[in-house]
């Protein structure tokens, strides 16, 4: 039953943002801010749980299709597994994630009121587990997303990334649902039609002469 409703409720969704009229778009030269929340799976080699996360992106569009973004997200994991210390007691190692990125984007269909895109970026990451040790990795990263405004300078946003740990060859996958506020831009200016032509004179005829 609950499958069923989710369904119903993706598929009313989808319909709802089809049958709004378009009301804005990707503009070129516009800024973005974008908190958004979601999850970070960690791979099985890392031995942390899947955690929610949650940040921040600050953007930039170049063009109306392109556009660059700064991102920093943090998350709370839990560890997998237990360590055991040598009087028997044990411990879960817990880590804090802060993660800092630069993507650049590429839009799809920018003057739509659903901007689709793809995203690739580079970064790192800093953990700190709750025993004293630390580790910092370079993050390699891409992925697809959507905007979808659905009033002036607004837009709801979702993200998927693959997140390559280049130090360690993990892979990480970060799946987060934002809000988008768009402020400045340059928006296109109408073209009006050009005015009708001049009507040309007509020719006098001379009456002829007696």
């Amino acid at each position: 039953m609950r499958k069923k409703l989710f369904f119903v409720l993706c598929a009313l969704l989808v319909a709802l943002i089809l049958c709004v009229p378009s009301m804005a778009a990707n503009l070129p030269k516009a800024w973005s801010i974008t908190p958004f929340a979601g999850g970070y799976a960690f791979d099985d080699d890392e031995n942390l749980d899947t955690s929610w996360l949650y940040g921040l992106r600050f953007g930039y569009n170049v063009t109306k299709e392109w556009s660059l973004e700064g991102v920093v997200t943090y998350s709370e994991a839990d560890g997998d597994h237990r360590i055991w210390r040598r009087d028997g007691s044990s411990y879960k190692n817990d880590a804090d994630m802060i993660g800092y990125r630069l993507e650049g984007l590429y839009n799809f269909l920018p003057d739509t009121d659903v901007v689709l895109f793809v995203a690739a970026g580079v970064g790192g990451r800093h953990l700190d587990y709750d025993k004293g040790s630390t580790q910092d990795d370079v993050i390699l990263d891409y992925g697809v997303g959507f905007k979808w405004f659905f009033v002036e300078d607004w837009a709801l946003r979702g993200d998927i990334r693959h997140l390559f740990v280049v130090d360690e060859a993990d892979n990480n996958f970060e799946c987060t649902l934002g809000l988008s506020y768009f402020f400045g831009g340059e928006k296109e200016k109408p073209v009006l039609p050009e005015p009708p032509p001049e009507p040309k004179p007509v020719p006098v005829v001379d009456p002829e002469p007696d």
